[in-house]
């Protein structure tokens, strides 16, 4: 069996099969990501003696920020097997192999696995989860909407997208055009973008996605808390519950007091080199959760793609 990267009339292949086997996750993402993101990444195959495909995932990267430093990263997603190649170690082989490429590379790679725990043995482990807090109107306060919009300033988002960011470590560098790639990717999901205009510019924004019954909040970026509060409040407005889902370092227990509360796993990740982590950051970390606790600030991301 070999490594390889997919051949371009195999892309068109993978499509389908991701449209078949993540169908429950699409919601319009799959053909922007296609159309959008695929160009630019890895597409890595194993192949069988006869140069047919058994198991595939992609690679692609970002620039993420951890104490202050700049790191290229890796972000693993995508993987699968036909049905008919289950069950023969295809995947473990896959995933072994591009993680000993990635090493050379890359010193952090991410994974967003279904279930918890299921990359460990190929040393990931869930050190990022998300508060996910289940709102209605009795745990809001209702406020005025004035300076809410639904329009999607991509420049002033960047702006307040660094601002929040700075509090934390993990967060992906956007420039104003990866911000729009974000609003482009959110609507083709049927998602909305809404925002907090203040005295002094665009204090907030969110991309909401609507259900019958309630707004999925998946991602919320403020610069104070009087912000959040007006999006959460415009929104119950129009449906009876809203999922605002934030990083598991922002406890908004003090503003929503007797609202249900879950932590949702939600990216694993793996330290590829730990010697060199250690090195560079000067400590003895003997795991990724112990490398993770030594950093100065808490995970925040919410990319996946």
């Amino acid at each position: 069996m070999t490594l390889r990267l997919a051949h371009p009339d195999e892309k068109r292949v993978i499509y389908h099969w991701w449209k078949e086997i993540f169908a429950f996750d699409d919601g319009g993402h799959i053909d922007y990501y296609f159309d959008k993101y695929v160009p630019n990444t890895q597409l890595y195959v194993l192949a069988d003696e006869q140069d047919q495909l058994l198991s595939a995932l992609n690679v692609h990267t970002k620039t993420m920020q951890f104490n202050g430093d700049w790191f290229q990263t890796s972000f693993i997603v995508g993987i699968f097997t036909p049905p008919k190649h289950r069950h023969q170690g295809h995947m473990h082989q896959l995933l072994t192999e591009v993680l000993n490429h990635l090493s050379a590379t890359d010193l952090f790679t991410l994974i967003q696995a279904y279930e918890p725990g299921v990359y460990a043995p190929f040393g990931f482990v869930d050190l990022y989860a998300r508060r996910q807090f289940i709102l209605d109107a009795k745990h809001v306060p209702v406020l005025s909407s004035q300076g809410v919009t639904y329009e999607a300033d991509a420049e002033a988002m960047t702006d307040v997208y660094r601002r929040f960011t700075k509090h934390f470590n993990g967060y992906a560098k956007r420039t104003v055009d990866d911000m729009r790639d974000l609003i482009g990717e959110v609507k083709a999901q049927q998602g909305k973008i809404i925002s907090v205009n203040g005295t002094s510019g665009l204090s907030a924004y969110a991309f909401i996605f609507p259900h019958t019954t309630h707004i999925d909040i998946d991602e919320i970026v403020y610069t104070d808390a009087k912000a959040l509060l007006q999006i959460v409040s415009t929104l119950l407005a129009s449906v009876p519950k809203v999922l605002l889902k934030v990083s598991q370092a922002e406890d908004l227990t003090k503003l929503f007091p007797k609202a249900p509360m879950e932590r949702v796993p939600y990216t694993a990740l793996r330290i590829n080199n730990l010697e060199l982590f250690n090195a560079h950051f000067n400590v003895s970390a003997l795991n990724a959760t112990s490398a993770m606790v030594a950093l100065k600030r808490p995970l925040w991301f919410r990319e996946n793609q």
